[in-house]
């Protein structure tokens, strides 16, 4: 109990003592003064007041209580909730290790690979013993071997004086002439040069990349393309070509 309603509580006891009071000194001597009634209704409207007091203190009282009540139960709420959010991601995370069980997480299988076996690991180790620990015919059927690969060497060594390049043929870069034409070049090309036949185009373009030199390229053209050698457009579409084989 706060120490402003201990107060008030004291005042009341206090004037409804002093009322009591005079109510009882008006039993025993059986007169009804005026002065009785007005002091009674003063210290009546104290103790309805001191009421009034108490009953709002009551009131405020209660509306804090209330207050700390809601913020409880929103906490607990939030809590609740927070918890319920948990046990939805621990069931989803269940289900998706439940999935992961049955169809399998390639993530997680290992790889094996094959074990690496060395093809020369025993004849090193063989040659790497020493020879007074072999017998005779070991030492012997060595130093054959020892001499089977000092011929082997010398033949390969023979055969390495070839030159890489006849040993690997290079394969001819392709060239990709089609690159080099823009959209809007195409278009002039294909109307001027090829009579508007996109497939003529197209085929004349791929024969030109599968030759190897600008030389090959330049001699197809005059004997292919129905066009003034001299016309711009042929002149345009010769540089184009060009740059194709640079």
């Amino acid at each position: 109990m706060s120490e402003n309603k201990s107060f008030y509580i004291e005042r009341l006891l206090s004037e409804i003592r002093s009322l009591q009071e005079n109510v009882m000194e008006v039993s025993k001597s059986g007169n009804l003064p005026f002065t009785f009634f007005k002091e009674s209704f003063i210290k009546t409207q104290k103790i309805n007041e001191l009421l009034h007091n108490l009953e709002f203190m009551q009131i405020d009282d209660l509306k804090g209580q209330m207050e700390r009540l809601v913020v409880v139960l929103s906490g607990k709420e939030q809590k609740e909730q927070e918890a319920a959010l948990e046990k939805e991601k621990e069931k989803e995370f269940d289900k998706e290790i439940e999935k992961e069980g049955r169809t399998g997480n390639i993530h997680a299988q290992r790889i094996e690979l094959p074990e690496y076996r060395n093809p020369y690991s025993q004849d090193v180790n063989y040659f790497n013993k020493k020879e007074s620990d072999l017998p005779v015919e070991k030492i012997q059927e060595k130093s054959e071997v020892k001499e089977t690969k000092v011929v082997k060497n010398i033949i390969e060594t023979s055969n390495s004086s070839k030159s890489i390049n006849d040993i690997i043929k290079t394969v001819p870069a392709v060239v990709d002439i089609k690159r080099g034409i823009s959209l809007n070049d195409r278009f002039i090309f294909q109307r001027e040069l090829f009579g508007n036949d996109r497939h003529k185009m197209n085929s004349t373009l791929e024969k030109l990349s599968e030759l190897e030199s600008y030389e090959e390229a330049e001699n197809y053209i005059r004997e292919n393309v129905s066009a003034d050698i001299d016309n711009p457009t042929v002149a345009d579409f010769l540089l184009i070509v060009r740059k194709g084989f640079k």
